[in-house]
């Protein structure tokens, strides 16, 4: 009779040479979600976009109401108005170094005004392909300024540009249609006469 034992043969893999053996009831660290990472960045954007949208001063204007439009539009008061619907970190930056007077708001200028058309299509407007839609309305002019690229980066940037487009200009009204357009047509006019052809 011939005897056979059985070997046991182990599945287990062999540790590398000088690893050092994980003390017992420890466990392995894993590793994060890549979708619990993105949702916790998500969650860090949001919380900054609400505490700037609610410590704005920017007054939330309604494409629907033709009186409060009018204001912003056309008394000439000179206002800084984004398109959207939150106001971007530089806007709201901006605020604070605004000249004294100037009003805030935001509007939804993708949405259609009373008359049909939306504020991009009344003023024919080119918005920028990036950073945000920033118009400047003051001086009663005909159309508002629109913030170029560079001019919207950061608060200070937009302050700057903001102060110095809102500026009051002086025309030299040589005809009676300039000064109508002008003068008589607006709600401020300051009128400097002086001997000559040339203003003084």
């Amino acid at each position: 009779l011939v005897s056979c034992s059985a070997t046991s043969i182990s599945t287990m893999p062999s540790k590398p040479p000088g690893s050092k053996p994980r003390p017992q009831g420890t466990k392995r660290a894993k590793s994060q979600s890549p979708a619990l990472a993105l949702g916790g960045a998500a969650a860090a954007v949001a919380a900054v976009a609400y505490y700037v949208l609610t410590m704005s001063k920017a007054v939330s204007l309604s494409p629907s109401d033709s009186a409060a439009l009018k204001q912003v539009f056309f008394s000439g008061e000179p206002w800084l108005v984004e398109c959207g619907h939150s106001v971007s970190p530089a806007f709201y930056d901006a605020e604070g170094s605004l000249p004294k007077g100037m009003r805030v708001g935001l509007l939804d200028c993708a949405a259609a005004l009373p008359s049909g058309k939306t504020t991009i299509q009344r003023f024919k407007l080119s918005p920028p392909k990036r950073g945000p839609t920033v118009l400047l309305f003051a001086n009663a002019d005909a159309k508002p300024a629109l913030a170029p690229v560079d001019a919207a980066r950061t608060g200070v940037d937009l302050a700057k540009w903001a102060a110095r487009v809102s500026q009051p200009r002086v025309v030299s009204v040589a005809t009676v249609q300039l000064f109508e357009a002008h003068c008589t047509k607006r709600k401020w006019c300051a009128l400097a006469l002086g001997a000559g052809g040339r203003p003084p």
